[in-house]
């Protein structure tokens, strides 16, 4: 992984305090409807999958927080155009965490490539940022 300087700023005592996104879509509901499945269903699947990462990440203190948000997403994908009704995980925690982080959330992800990445936090409030770096695992 490339660090730029100029991009990851360190926070007096608190690392490198950043966001981490990750979607966890519902799936092309055309194919779902096609199977049966019904989009409800479905999108509680996956709703339940975004909050067993979450979760997950939390509970193994790799993330201070994930906040789960429902986004409309417009990809392509090995050529196709998708919209798809999504979740995004805003997962905080400190930069330190990605490599553990990573392959956590690949596991538990329903996507061949899901959407991982990191994003610094260039201010905050010093308590805010503070209680992230007591919530999460040291590097040690």
């Amino acid at each position: 992984m490339v660090r730029s300087t100029r991009c990851l700023r360190r926070f007096r005592g608190h690392g490198d305090t950043c966001w981490l996104w990750c979607g966890i879509g519902t799936g092309n509901m055309q194919e779902v409807k096609q199977r049966g499945l019904g989009g409800f269903p479905h999108e509680r699947l996956q709703t339940r999958r975004a909050e067993a990462i979450a979760n997950a990440l939390v509970e193994a203190k790799l993330a201070a927080c994930v906040s789960l948000l429902p986004i409309h997403s417009i990809y392509t994908w090995q050529g196709e155009l998708h919209k798809e009704q999504e979740w995004q995980l805003v997962i905080k925690t400190d930069l330190a965490q990605f490599a553990a982080m990573e392959p956590k959330i690949k596991e538990l992800h329903s996507y061949e490539v899901p959407e991982i990445i990191a994003l610094p936090i260039v201010a905050g409030s010093q308590a805010y940022l503070q209680w992230i770096s007591q919530q999460v695992k040291s590097k040690e």
